[in-house]
């Protein structure tokens, strides 16, 4: 049986960079991004706990043995890669988790080959667990998710989702898709599970989980026939580590055909699961004033909830510029400092670490990465906010504000009711 835990309505996912303990949050510019640390953590949870099986049961009965053999001998990730340059090359994800991968793989990012070794068991089905088997992660628990690897000869969007009754949730990974390895984030989804997808025009999946250019780890499908299952899972001998492989092509892999690029280790994560104690609420706050490191005039107003499944608010003024919120934030992190003392009203949180993305000056595709603090009210606030925006490229900040005091204006946090009760 899965574990089940009292849980708030967090959804956090967040740059990660820094060790794991809690405490009150500095930003960081080194990497472009806020940066900070994650809540306390407890026990970390067994695979039976964590990964959660689709229709057919999967397991971790066998011990990884790499070869080039072909799925028809041995795993259905164990094929000759097509981005071998050398028959005697080892570029499939299980060299890779094993860490015999070879140095010349062709379209290997850099950074793979460090990145290599380390598990020693695979997740399958069927006859000698050969086969894949759909597959998620529990939303019971919080994740370290890097991507350690990545083989892609074409670019892809690659990401995360959540699904419910409306569908499926696809969260896109900018620097992932770019294959930027040693990309870290925290995935903490408050209760939902999760799992891997990959989008692309050159690979139409005809039946994927969002039809018809885009696969899901979810997928209770196979080789020859749609849906196709494209994704591989492992984890290392201590159980505290998986290892994602997410393939890009559609796989062809009949007995007369040779495989279409069927590698299994065109992208290749990391996944660490945490169990942490979560944190709920709401934070709000309006006629803000701060100054930007250009020194320009900066007013701010919001509403943004932990669980970023709810209605979230965001507008950012400065000379000539305006930024607001198009969409649910994509990050979140909500934590309490015992060294703050955001009351009245009594609040589980006082530190709210998030991502977002909006509109420009009419154009969408900015991204915002923030940081608000409630630290009292009145003439003895200590309220603080950092706010950095980016052009719709990505790359370019067009708006710098460092973590200061803001006088003006108050911020709030809440109980976000009827998500959270207060005590």
């Amino acid at each position: 049986m899965r574990k089940l835990r009292p849980l708030s309505g967090l959804l956090a996912l967040a740059v990660l960079t820094a060790c794991s303990d809690s405490g009150m949050l500095a930003p960081s510019d080194s990497s472009g991004s806020l940066s900070f640390k994650q809540v306390s953590a407890l026990s970390i949870p067994a695979p039976a706990d964590v990964v959660v099986s689709g229709a057919t049961a999967g397991s971790f009965a066998n011990a990884i043995v790499a070869d080039n053999s072909g799925r028809v001998t041995t795993e259905f990730w164990d094929n000759p890669s097509a981005d071998q340059s050398a028959t005697t090359d080892n570029c499939n994800i299980g060299f890779f988790a094993t860490g015999t991968f070879s140095a010349d793989c062709i379209n290997q990012a850099a950074g793979t080959l460090a990145n290599q070794g380390g598990y020693s068991k695979y997740w399958g089905d069927g006859a000698e667990h050969r086969d894949p088997s759909a597959f998620m992660f529990a939303g019971a628990f919080e994740y370290n998710v890097t991507l350690v690897g990545s083989v892609a000869g074409k670019a892809s969007e690659v990401g995360w989702f959540t699904k419910d009754g409306s569908g499926y949730h696809l969260n896109p990974v900018v620097d992932w898709g770019n294959r930027v390895v040693n990309t870290a984030l925290t995935i903490n989804t408050g209760g939902a599970d999760w799992g891997f997808y990959i989008k692309n025009a050159f690979n139409p999946a005809t039946s994927g989980c969002v039809p018809d250019d885009t696969d899901c780890s979810d997928a209770e499908g196979g080789f020859g026939g749609a849906p196709f299952q494209q994704f591989a899972l492992m984890v290392n001998a201590s159980e505290t580590s998986y290892l994602v492989g997410v393939e890009d092509n559609r796989l062809e892999l009949f007995s007369n055909a040779p495989p279409l690029d069927s590698d299994y280790n065109d992208f290749i994560f990391s996944v660490a699961p945490q169990d942490v104690e979560l944190l709920n609420g709401r934070m709000t706050g309006g006629g803000g004033k701060v100054t930007s490191a250009a020194n320009e005039p900066v007013t701010y107003g919001f509403t943004l909830h932990c669980d970023i499944t709810l209605s979230n608010n965001l507008e950012i003024n400065w000379p000539g510029n305006q930024w607001h919120l198009d969409k649910p934030i994509t990050l979140a992190n909500c934590q309490d400092d015992p060294a703050i003392e955001p009351h009245p009203p009594v609040a589980p949180f006082d530190t709210f670490n998030g991502e977002g993305l909006g509109s420009l000056n009419g154009a969408p595709g900015s991204k915002v990465v923030f940081t608000l603090i409630d630290d009292g009210e009145g003439s003895k606030s200590g309220d603080k906010v950092a706010l950095k925006v980016y052009a719709p490229d990505g790359v370019t900040v067009v708006l710098d504000v460092p973590l200061q005091l803001a006088p003006d204006g108050n911020i709030q946090a809440h109980y976000d009711q009827p998500h959270g009760q207060k005590p």
